[in-house]
């Protein structure tokens, strides 16, 4: 059997299945690649042996299991019922896995799509400010320009009545 279960990591479904294992009074097994369950039952008075690895892609992760009952494995047209069983438990395993990462997919999404509206809405403030700033700048170089020329017109007699005074002191 091969199962691909989206938007998940090999944590999460190592897991599940080590839980979903034993939910079928499976003794579990890790090696470094490969989870093996002894005494899987299936159904009452059968059980099965499970040899299992799990690995992950960008997109989710694949388990590869295969059950075997005393050497023969399940496949379709030889323990056709039992393939059946574990053809719907498997979906059953998967699903809620899936939906759960889908739902963090989700949840992550909003909370970045949060934080960047966020981000837009302090940079159009930002902007706001400095064009209030600017016009505010523009407003004050024109007083400036304007009081520079009435101080010009200013110097002008001052600097005549100056010279009078200067030649005032002189005489």
């Amino acid at each position: 059997f091969q199962v691909f279960i989206p938007y998940t990591t090999v944590k999460t479904v190592e897991k599940k299945w080590h839980s979903f294992l034993k939910d079928y009074h499976a003794k579990v097994k890790s090696s470094k690649d490969e989870i093996t369950g002894q005494n899987f039952m299936l159904k009452k008075m059968d059980t099965l042996q499970v040899y299992s690895r799990i690995s992950e892609n960008k997109e989710g992760v694949t388990l590869n299991a295969a059950f075997a009952n005393g050497g023969t494995f399940v496949a379709p047209g030889t323990l056709q019922t039992e393939y059946d069983m574990l053809t719907r438990l498997l979906k059953e395993f998967a699903m809620p896995i899936a939906k759960d990462g889908l739902d963090k997919q989700t949840e992550d999404a909003a909370d970045l799509l949060k934080e960047k509206s966020k981000d837009y809405d302090k940079l159009v403030k930002r902007n706001e400010h400095l064009h209030d700033a600017n016009e505010k700048m523009k407003s004050e170089i024109s007083d400036n320009e304007r009081e520079m020329k009435d101080n010009e017109g200013k110097l002008e007699s001052l600097k005549t009545v100056v010279e009078q005074q200067k030649n005032a002191v002189e005489a």
